[in-house]
């Protein structure tokens, strides 16, 4: 356990199989959710600016989602319309 770094990810997780390409990355993002850099100190506002970037992206994802819903559910005819029933 003490060779295993904090920030492990498994090859299974980084590539799995019939997996999401949109997901692919999900794990290796502390660049822009927590504002490390490789060969940087940590600073605040760094942080600060990264974790907001990193909160946006969130947002956007979610944004994406609830009008994909929205516009399943305004359609009567939709064929995934189906999957919610």
């Amino acid at each position: 356990e003490s060779e295993v770094p904090e920030k492990y990810t498994c090859s299974i997780c980084l590539n799995p199989k019939r997996g999401r390409r949109s997901k692919r990355f999900l794990h290796d993002q502390d660049r822009l959710y927590e504002g490390l850099l490789p060969g940087a100190k940590p600073c605040e506002s760094l942080r600060r600016s990264h974790e907001l970037s990193g909160n946006l992206l969130r947002i956007q994802d979610a944004l994406h989602a609830l009008r994909v819903k929205y516009h399943v559910a305004t359609k009567k005819d939709h064929p995934k319309l189906y999957l919610w029933a």
